[in-house]
C-alpha cells in the first residue's frame, strides 16, 4: 500500500492506500453486477473531479438520499474524496423531514435514484420539494444552499443532473485532488448523522474523521477482518451502522460486501450460503428474524464466523443462539456523535459477559459511569449516566450537533465528556451494562424502573419473542411499566403477568401487555421501535 491503513490521518488516506493495493479484488457486488477496489476508484475520482468542475469544494455537505447500492457507495466516497462531509438521509424521508435536513446542512449536492424503499415516491417528493427541477431553475427557492441534484437513473426531471452524464468525459484532476487531500485535516467532520429519534425529534451529530478512524482500527483488530471476508451489507447505508461499520469496514479491511438493497431475511439467508459470507453486521432485531426464519435451520451457515450486533442492547437468549452460528459475535455499545461505537464484547470475553454486558470499552474511549446531576464517577455495579472520553484527543467525541450550540453545550462538558443520555452500571471487571435511555426511564412510586431491565425479563417468558416496555400514566403512582409483546407459539397476557410476578418486584411488573405482530409496532427507518409512540399507544390503550 502507499499509506497502511492503520497509519492513515483520514478517510481518503484509506480509500487511496485501499485501491492502489487491491486493484483487482471486488469491493462490492449487487446480485451479479460486481466493482472491483480498481473500479471504485475510477468512478470516484471522476465524480469528484466533475464536482470539483461545478465548484464544490472541501467543507461543504453532500447529502445521499438514495437505498442500498454501487451509487450510493460512490458518492459516499467520492464525498470524502473532496473532503466534505457526508450526510446520509433515510430513504423513508418525506418533504417536510427532507427540506429540514437539507436547509438545516446547506447541503450544496443531493444525490438520489429512483429505487426506494418504504413505498416512497422520491419523484412526486422532489417535484414539491424542488419545483425549479421541473424547469430546470438552477435557483431553488425552498433549499437556498442546494446547487445540483444528481441522479442514478433518469427521473423526468430536467433540472436533475445523471450520473452517467454529469461524469462523461470528465478528466481526473489529479492534482486537484492531491490539494484537497494535503488539507484535509484529522478533525474535519466527514459525517453528519441524524439521530433516528427514537424519545424525540432528530438531532445531526458531528463525527470526525480521527474518532470515526480510531473505533475502525480498534474493531478491525477484535473482528480479525481481512482481505478474505465478505460482509454481508444488509443495514441500510443509511445509517451510522451501514456507512461506516459495513461500508467502511470493507473498505479499511478490503474485504468484499454483499450487498442488499433492502433488508429481507429470507434474502440474507440466500446470500450467506450462496457466497459465503463471513461476518454479518445487524441489529439485534435482525438477526432475531434470520433465526426465526423458516429457512435459517436448512441454510448453510458454515462460512460465519463473526457478527457485528449493535444499535440496542440484545436479550441473553438471543446472543446465546447467534454466537452459536457466529463464534466471534461481538456486541457493540456506542454513538454515531461518540465515533459510533465505544464499548465491544467479542470471543476474547467470557461468555456470561458476552451475554449480559455490551462490553468493555475500545482503545480509542474512555468510559464513565457518574451521577447524572454532579458527574461524580460511581462505584462498580451503581447504575448512572453513562459518559464518552477520550483516550487520546479526538479518538472518541465528536464535534457536537449541527447548527445546535445549546444541544451540543448540554452534550458535550467543558473538559470533553460527552453526556450519552443512557444508564448503565459498571462491574468490577470493567464490563459496561447497559440499563436504557435516561429520557425512558419509568418513575413508579418514587421508584426508578428500567425498560430495558423489564425487557430483558420478559424474555426469558417462553413464548415471548420480542419485548418492549414503556412508562403509562397512573392515577395512585403517577406512572407505570406496560409491555408491548411480540409472541411465538402459545402465550397469554395473562401468563406473562404471571411469569413476571413471580420474577421481579411490584415495581417492574408490567401492569398490562398487550400482544402485538411485529409490523404493527412503530419504528424508525433503521429499524428501532419509537418509544415516544409505542408510549402514545400505550396511553391509548389504558384509556
Amino acid at each position: 500500500m502507499s499509506a497502511e491503513p492503520g497509519a492513515a490521518r483520514h478517510w481518503i488516506d484509506v480509500f487511496v492506500a485501499r485501491t492502489e493495493a487491491s486493484p483487482e479484488a471486488t469491493y462490492a457486488a449487487v446480485g451479479d453486477v460486481t466493482m472491483s477496489y480498481q473500479e471504485l476508484r475510477r468512478s470516484v475520482d471522476t465524480l469528484a473531479s466533475a464536482l470539483l468542475g461545478v465548484g464544490v469544494r472541501p467543507g461543504q455537505v453532500l447529502a445521499v438520499w438514495m437505498t442500498n447500492s454501487l451509487e450510493f457507495l460512490v458518492a459516499q466516497w467520492a464525498t470524502y474524496r473532496l473532503g466534505c462531509a457526508l450526510l446520509p438521509l433515510y430513504s423513508y424521508y418525506r418533504e417536510v423531514e427532507l427540506r429540514h435536513a437539507l436547509t438545516e446542512s446547506r447541503a450544496s449536492v443531493l444525490f438520489t435514484s429512483s429505487e426506494f424503499a418504504g413505498k416512497v415516491d422520491s419523484v412526486a417528493i422532489l417535484r414539491r420539494l424542488l419545483p425549479e427541477l421541473v424547469e430546470a431553475d438552477p435557483e431553488f427557492a425552498g433549499c437556498p444552499d442546494l446547487r445540483l441534484v444528481v441522479s442514478a437513473e433518469e427521473l423526468g426531471l430536467p433540472g436533475v443532473r445523471i450520473l452517467a452524464r454529469l461524469v462523461d468525459g470528465v478528466p481526473i484532476e489529479h492534482g486537484g485532488l492531491a490539494w484537497v487531500r494535503s488539507r484535509i485535516a484529522p478533525t474535519d467532520v466527514m459525517n453528519i448523522m441524524y439521530t433516528s429519534g427514537t424519545t424525540g425529534a432528530p438531532k445531526a451529530g458531528l463525527s470526525m474523521h480521527a474518532n470515526n478512524l480510531a473505533t475502525i482500527r480498534g474493531w478491525s483488530e477484535l473482528a480479525g477482518l481481512g482481505q478474505s471476508d465478505v460482509i454481508l451489507a444488509h443495514v441500510p447505508m443509511f445509517t451510522n451502522f451501514g456507512c461506516l461499520y459495513t461500508n467502511g469496514l470493507a473498505m479499511y479491511n478490503g474485504c468484499r460486501m454483499e450487498i442488499t438493497r433492502t433488508f429481507d431475511a429470507g434474502s440474507s439467508l440466500d446470500l450467506i450460503a450462496r457466497r459465503r459470507v463471513s461476518y454479518i453486521p445487524g441489529a439485534p432485531e435482525m438477526f432475531r428474524m434470520l433465526l426465526a426464519h423458516e429457512d435459517f435451520a436448512g441454510t448453510d451457515t458454515s462460512s460465519v464466523r463473526a457478527a457485528h450486533i449493535a444499535g440496542s442492547a440484545a436479550d441473553p437468549d438471543l446472543m446465546r443462539q447467534v454466537i452459536e452460528f457466529a463464534p466471534n459475535a461481538m456486541q457493540a455499545y456506542g454513538m454515531s456523535e461518540c465515533g459510533g461505537v465505544s464499548t465491544v464484547s467479542s470471543d476474547r470475553d467470557p461468555m456470561d459477559r458476552r451475554t449480559t454486558s455490551v462490553g468493555r470499552p475500545l482503545p480509542s474511549a474512555l468510559v464513565r459511569v457518574v451521577d447524572p446531576e454532579t458527574g461524580a464517577e460511581l462505584p462498580p455495579e451503581s447504575v448512572g449516566e453513562i459518559w464518552f472520553g477520550d483516550a487520546t484527543p479526538g479518538s472518541c467525541v465528536g464535534k457536537g450537533y449541527l447548527a445546535s450550540p445549546a444541544a451540543t453545550a448540554m452534550a458535550i462538558t467543558p473538559d470533553g465528556w460527552f453526556r450519552s443520555g443512557d444508564f448503565g452500571r459498571m462491574d468490577a471487571e470493567g464490563y459496561l451494562h447497559f440499563v436504557g435511555r435516561r429520557k425512558n426511564m419509568i418513575t413508579v412510586g418514587g421508584f426508578n424502573v428500567y425498560p430495558a431491565e423489564v425487557e430483558r425479563h420478559l424474555m426469558a417468558c417462553p413464548g415471548v419473542a420480542a419485548s418492549f416496555v414503556v412508562g403509562a400514566p397512573d392515577a395512585r403512582l403517577g406512572t407505570v411499566p406496560v409491555a408491548f409483546v411480540v409472541p411465538y407459539g402459545e402465550v397469554s397476557e395473562t401468563a406473562v403477568i404471571e411469569f413476571m410476578r413471580e420474577r421481579v418486584s411490584s415495581q417492574k411488573r408490567p401492569r398490562r401487555v398487550w400482544l402485538v405482530a411485529e409490523d404493527e409496532l412503530p419504528r424508525t427507518p433503521s429499524g428501532k421501535v419509537r418509544v415516544v409512540d409505542l408510549a402514545r399507544m400505550a396511553a391509548a390503550r389504558m384509556g
